[in-house]
């Protein structure tokens, strides 16, 4: 469809040209993980098991064949399915890893070191520590409230990971979005 048209067809949308492109959008988040899926499965995965051996069974930062890779793709992508229903979710590469924006604010990255970042509340910092592999972020040196690093092993499956994009979520969607 062209001009005049594709403008026409996005009025006629019910809830006009935002409804459209709101439905347009949503429509992609699921080829995405429709995509997703279909990727893991040719690419052996099931479920939370891998061909060849499981998640547990490979270094983090290696794909299945054990080849180095900059970040956990597996990770990614059960990443991308946990977001799919999310507004406003950019992937960016960045710190050697894959890191999910919503809104423009990082809130959860595939690390290029393995495992997961995660931006959470700077207030629940110390007692996110206290979890089983968990520790702060570290840049350089340097370490801030609000950004943890969960080791691989508290991110092998979905009832590990859920929580962890759950919490994110909560707290950088309620920051003011950017730009």
């Amino acid at each position: 469809m062209e001009g005049a048209e594709q403008g026409d067809d996005l009025r006629d949308h019910e809830g006009g040209v935002d409804g459209a492109l709101d439905q347009h959008v949503n429509d992609a988040r699921v080829a995405r993980v429709d995509l997703v899926r279909e990727q893991q499965r040719e690419a052996g995965v099931v479920g939370d098991d891998v061909a060849g051996g499981d998640r547990a069974s490979r270094r983090p930062g290696t794909d299945r064949l054990g080849g180095a890779m900059a970040y956990d793709e597996d990770l990614a992508n059960r990443l991308r399915e946990l977001l799919a229903g999310e507004d406003a979710v950019t992937e960016k590469k960045m710190f050697g890893g894959l890191a999910f924006l919503v809104h423009g604010h990082m809130s959860v990255s595939a690390s290029g070191q393995g495992g997961l970042l995660a931006r959470i509340d700077p207030g629940e910092t110390d007692a996110v520590l206290s979890k089983e592999h968990v520790s702060r972020m570290e840049m350089r040196g340097r370490t801030m409230d609000g950004w943890v690093r969960v080791a691989p092993e508290g991110v092998r499956t979905k009832r590990q990971l859920e929580p962890w994009v759950r919490r994110s979520l909560s707290y950088v969607k309620a920051l003011p979005p950017k730009g």
